[in-house]
């Protein structure tokens, strides 16, 4: 995940990008969150922890990677 973040901000500058996922403290990834949220972060990197029933007006992507092993492939439309 960090080495993606970094190819993506090495790529475009400008562009902040967080991380989060289930190894974080809960308090870790709540801030991450407010970041993204508030404007703070263009971007997230994420296990499926929050994925999955995301309502966020600023979110408007978002890559599922491998995710023909996550069983996902009914969520494709």
């Amino acid at each position: 995940m960090e080495s993606l973040k970094n190819e993506i901000e090495r790529v475009i500058p400008e562009y902040k990008v967080g991380i989060a996922h289930g190894k974080l403290k809960k308090n870790e990834i709540r801030q991450i969150m407010n970041d993204f949220i508030g404007g703070e972060l263009d971007g997230l990197i994420c296990t499926t922890i929050v994925e999955m029933g995301l309502d966020i007006p600023n979110a408007n992507t978002i890559l599922i990677i491998n995710s023909h092993k996550l069983g996902y492939l009914n969520y494709i439309n």
